[in-house]
């Protein structure tokens, strides 16, 4: 390690004149084992040139180093070269920039949907239709789970190398942080259902329903917690993520039609359930929705355009997309509040288009939102802003918890469906278990799987 460092200092005063700056992240680790990360700018330097500089870093690691002799003879040219980090790994790639619009977002999706699920409806009206298009929220999560996946994680598995180990801890990473909550609201929506004698607790579904299978299955058979198909939608995207998505979409070419193909394709199938150009089947209960929405692969294109989107924004020099980051929340605004439904159809005939129609607009909205660099932009400013951005931090578990809190209510003789009242209580009691959650069991779990999956130290 200290040789390492040493021929990394070597190599960045002997050679000006080789091209490229890379950035090393170096591990350095100290006499008394204590271990640092440096980060050391140099020049790459040519097979040709590590020979020559092989004998001046030793030099300088014995001098600097009394009492650690050089031991290493770097006589071989490739074998020095290739030991030479060309790229950041996995693990030590600079972060890129927070976005404080996300949390915020997220909240305001999750307050959508529990609205949906557990507010008193009236009979019509523009504003109970409104709240029948939650689906919308679920399919913004979808687009932003793509969007901030790859923009924390772009080009971290883009060398073929280091691929499969780092993919493997960011598996350990990712699903350990969600499957830690989804198995506890699983766990007490069972016991909740087994109290109440009405629930399907048959042992196979339950252990599909754990394993995030069940919905590949039988999209219309509920698990205990009826909410964790989303996760099981999302699951083989985060599977496909690290082996194929990012390869496939960093620095790639012609990303623009790929954006277009993503945007079009869901809804130019939705729209054939609509016109009779395609039915569902017995496997969906004949239920276009269900096809279009529930089930797990329904769910892969909209990730994908998130993830695209997120490329597009790292790549683009534009600032100034303020206009379109705020015209894009107004659109979506206006179609779902605005677009008629005088039949009162839920999910079922136009509304399916709701499932997917909005997905481009969330993914051009992200885009703008990432690219805005002045804050300039109003909507980002109302989603960045602590009312909303508090809630959103804990809306995973909003998301999860909802369907368990309910039913503690509705077993205590507090039904939420025709009295607001009781609705507020659920509702409170519901973000200050999601809140506690987030703050005391979420955040060590998170620190503890960063340590369980950290990338072994440079060598």
């Amino acid at each position: 390690d200290i040789l390492a460092f040493a021929l990394g200092a070597a190599l960045d005063s002997s050679n000006s004149a080789t091209s490229g700056r890379r950035t090393l992240y170096a591990g350095h680790r100290s006499l008394a084992s204590a271990q640092a990360i440096a980060t050391i700018a140099f020049h790459v330097p040519s097979r040709a040139s590590v020979s020559t500089t092989a004998a001046l870093t030793c030099q300088l690691s014995a001098a600097s180093l009394r009492s650690a002799p050089c031991t290493a003879q770097l006589s071989n040219n490739k074998m020095a070269y290739d030991a030479i980090p060309q790229q950041p790994t996995a693990e030590t790639q600079p972060p890129r920039k927070r976005l404080p619009f996300v949390d915020g977002s997220r909240g305001l999706a999750s307050l959508w949907i529990v609205c949906q699920h557990f507010l008193p409806h009236s009979s019509d009206g523009p504003l109970v239709k409104s709240l029948w298009r939650s689906n919308c929220a679920v399919d913004y999560f979808i687009v932003l789970s793509g969007f901030v996946t790859h923009w924390a994680a772009r080009g971290k598995f883009s060398q073929s190398a280091n691929r499969w180990p780092d993919a493997k801890r960011w598996y350990g990473r990712r699903f350990g942080r969600v499957l830690l909550a989804v198995w506890l609201a699983m766990g007490v929506s069972a016991i909740l259902l087994y109290l109440g004698g009405n629930g399907d607790l048959d042992a196979m579904h339950l252990t599909l329903c754990a394993f995030l299978v069940e919905p590949w299955r039988s999209p219309n058979r509920w698990c205990p917690d009826g909410q964790s198909w989303t996760v099981a939608a999302l699951a083989p995207s985060w599977l496909l993520y690290p082996v194929l998505y990012d390869p496939f979409l960093y620095e790639r070419r012609h990303l623009m039609v790929v954006a277009v193909v993503l945007a079009i394709v869901p809804s130019l199938i939705a729209l054939l359930f609509v016109s009779g150009g395609l039915r569902a089947g017995a496997y969906f209960n004949n239920s276009a929705h269900t096809a279009l929405y529930l089930w797990p692969p329904a769910q892969l294109a909209d990730f994908l355009l998130g993830c695209v989107s997120a490329e597009l924004a790292a790549r683009s020099s534009r600032e100034n997309t303020a206009w379109l980051a705020d015209g894009a929340v107004f659109i979506i605004t206006l179609a779902v509040l605005l677009v008629p439904n005088p039949h009162l159809d839920y999910r079922e005939h136009g509304e399916v288009l709701y499932d997917h129609g909005l997905a481009p607009l969330f993914a051009v909205f992200l885009w703008a939102a990432a690219r805005d660099t002045a804050a300039a932009s109003k909507a980002s400013k109302l989603f960045a802003h602590p009312a909303l951005s508090s809630i959103g931090k804990c809306s995973f578990e909003v998301y999860l918890f909802q369907w368990p809190v309910h039913a503690v209510f509705y077993g205590l003789g507090l039904p939420t469906s025709d009295h607001a009242e009781n609705f507020v209580a659920f509702a409170l009691t519901l973000y200050m278990l999601a809140a506690l959650y987030e703050v005391h069991v979420e955040r060590p779990y998170v620190r503890w799987l960063r340590e369980r999956f950290a990338a072994p130290p440079l060598r």
